[in-house]
């Protein structure tokens, strides 16, 4: 019998992965949401990945909040419009 596929997001609280400060960001450039679009379509997910700026990310990747955070952990905030309009230097 073949199960529903259930996304990961849903068997993790993703929230509780994001320190304050990228929490913080999210909220700025998705309102939390995770199938948030932005950027005249360029922009995917809770953080906004801007698939031109990041080729080797995949909207299905940017779409999903644990490969969104982790990814973004490895990254420098200012690469967020958000995090330099709200003075985050560091995660």
């Amino acid at each position: 019998v073949a199960q529903d596929y259930e996304p990961t997001s849903a068997l993790v609280n993703w929230q509780s992965l994001m320190s304050e400060n990228m929490r913080r960001v999210a909220i700025c450039e998705s309102g939390l949401k995770e199938n948030a679009v932005g950027d005249g379509g360029n922009s995917y997910g809770v953080l906004q990945i801007h698939l031109p700026s990041h080729p080797l990310v995949t909207k299905e990747q940017a779409l999903d909040p644990l490969f969104s955070i982790q990814w973004a952990y490895d990254k420098p905030p200012s690469l967020w419009t958000c995090a330099r309009e709200l003075g985050v230097t560091e995660w």
